[in-house]
């Protein structure tokens, strides 16, 4: 879910327990009348956000060692003459 602190900060999330697992409630409004419409309902998998959090971590490892790799680069170039 997109955007899910500011939902959250907002009070448009809601967490529904069902006993087979658990469900997040998405309030909307109408922004004309600002009246309540049909809520969202996400289905919440820890073990795909798990899976989602490894995988950015890995990305953001790469992106660590090529941002190394170019301050390298950028200071051997300012001392090169």
């Amino acid at each position: 879910m997109k955007d899910y602190k500011k939902l959250k900060k907002a009070g448009s999330i809601k967490w529904i327990v069902t006993p087979t697992g658990k469900i997040i409630q998405r309030s909307k409004w109408d922004a004309d009348t600002g009246l309540p419409t049909a809520s969202e309902l996400y289905a919440f998998d820890i073990a795909v956000l798990d899976k989602e959090k490894a995988e950015n971590s890995a990305k953001r490892g790469e992106l660590d060692a090529r941002d190394a790799e170019i301050n390298e680069i950028i200071a051997d170039a300012k001392k090169a003459k």
